[in-house]
């Protein structure tokens, strides 16, 4: 695709939206809007570019030829409706990417485990020689790489729902699917309309192209059955199908008529929803000619992303966990999965609409020694946890004073799990600040004679 002499506007002057104003401006009529009258970047300011800042309805956004709109951005702005009466085509920026891209794709989507995944993927096949380039959600736009691509590269997109809204001809050689649960239930009115925004990832794909899907996971079983490309699966339990499947401590993977299998490595990412994530990225190793060895070796060498599950510090035997990226409570669940009994809870911040808090307290309630509970839900969080029958609940207003609650009621053997269930709005710009701050927090904790371990 060639976009030339047209007339655009760019929706949000965030880093996706200077990625793709730089890429298009200079054979184009660009116009960036944004609610906020923030600054203008100074790599924008020697291109010609208009600016319409700090209007909250992004007057005129409409009057353009396309319109390029950030994930951040809900369908239901007035701009956008007006746009879609006039027949204005509304785009995202990964269909821009793609349209421009001259490498193969895997995409990655789901509702915990994509940037794990993607880094994962991204490394098994670095591993395997091959130039993998990771992009989109997980932090450097799909548009700013391109221009650097070649065919021989390989892009490893994690993709977001948020972005799936607005494609048009996005196809993905290989599309991995993780799982679809509760969230974002503020922007879809039904966890079925958001499902079917994650199903978008294949609506293109034909049968020379890959579907990777969770077979553990009921809503993708109900949602994918019209997928037209080639469907493989993985599941923590034995399947004679094909895909990527557990046995006996082993990982098995059968396409077709070829199969193989290898140990399940030592390695650092844990639970049973990383599991679930090396299963999948071995999937796509595998179909992208990687031996076992690679492969295991790649699992093994895999370093975790930071924020997910991340293991802190071990003080006078008690544990330390950061799992700041749980942002819902589904991905709280799995991180609660992952450690044995007993676990003192941090949880709190700006709740989820739709998600289910009662459900993750009863579920865990006989490993959890304690709930403290923190940022703007702690009221509703607390009269939740009652219910749900938890009988040790603190409430504390800093995430400071919940760490030293939580350290002043362990003991030797407790894990210490800071994973919110809750967005970081309430008290910090994102999940990645809060994290880091429950970090410092508890690399500063002092009780009398330390045995410690640092991670």
């Amino acid at each position: 695709m060639i976009i030339r002499g047209k007339k655009i506007s760019v929706i949000g002057l965030g880093e996706t939206g200077i990625a793709t104003a730089k890429v298009l401006a200079l054979e184009n009529e660009v116009t960036i809007y944004d609610k906020k009258n923030i600054p203008i970047p100074p790599e924008l300011k020697e291109l010609p570019l208009k600016f319409c800042l700090g209007d909250p309805s992004y007057t005129g956004a409409e009057e353009a030829d396309l319109i390029i709109i950030s994930p951040g951005v809900p369908s239901t702005e007035p701009f956008v409706r007006r746009a879609l009466a006039r027949n204005i085509p509304i785009l995202s920026e990964i269909e821009i990417a793609y349209q421009l891209c001259p490498a193969p794709i895997i995409a990655v989507s789901g509702t915990d485990g994509k940037s794990t995944t993607t880094s994962l993927i991204t490394h098994i096949l670095k591993k395997g020689g091959k130039s993998a380039i990771a992009a989109g959600n997980i932090g450097i736009p799909f548009i700013k790489v391109v221009p650097n691509l070649t065919p021989k590269d390989i892009v490893v997109l994690e993709v977001s729902s948020f972005q799936l809204e607005w494609i048009d001809k996005f196809r993905p050689h290989i599309g991995v699917l993780l799982n679809i649960a509760a969230d974002h239930l503020d922007r879809y009115p039904s966890l079925l309309e958001y499902g079917k925004t994650k199903m978008r990832l294949f609506e293109n794909q034909d049968e020379n192209d890959f579907a990777i899907l969770n077979r553990d996971d009921r809503y993708i079983m109900e949602l994918s059955r019209d997928i037209r490309s080639h469907k493989l699966y993985f599941s923590l339990f034995p399947d004679e199908g094909e895909g990527a499947f557990l046995r006996n401590d082993e990982i098995h993977i059968k396409i077709g008529s070829e199969k193989f299998s290898f140990p399940i490595p030592p390695t650092k990412l844990e639970g049973l929803h990383n599991l679930q994530n090396i299963l999948a990225s071995s999937l796509v190793g595998f179909l992208l000619g990687l031996s076992p060895t690679v492969i295991s070796e790649a699992l093994a060498t895999f370093q975790p992303l930071e924020h997910r599950i991340e293991r802190v510090r071990e003080i006078n035997g008690v544990l330390f966990i950061n799992d700041s990226k749980a942002t819902n409570p589904h991905s709280a669940s799995r991180a609660l999965e992952a450690f044995p009994a007993p676990i003192i809870l941090i949880v709190g911040g700006r709740m989820k609409e739709g998600a289910d808090y009662e459900g993750l307290f009863r579920e865990h309630r006989e490993k959890l020694k304690a709930v403290v509970l923190m940022g703007e839900s702690t009221p509703i969080l607390a009269e939740i946890a009652r219910k749900a029958g938890i009988q040790r609940i603190y409430e504390e207003k800093s995430l400071k004073d919940a760490v030293e609650r939580a350290y002043s009621l362990s003991t030797p053997g407790d894990t210490v799990l800071f994973s919110p269930a809750c967005s970081s709005f309430d008290m910090f710009k994102n999940f990645e600040e809060r994290g880091k701050l429950f970090k410092e927090i508890v690399l500063s904790l002092r009780k009398g004679e330390e045995d410690e371990q640092v991670f």
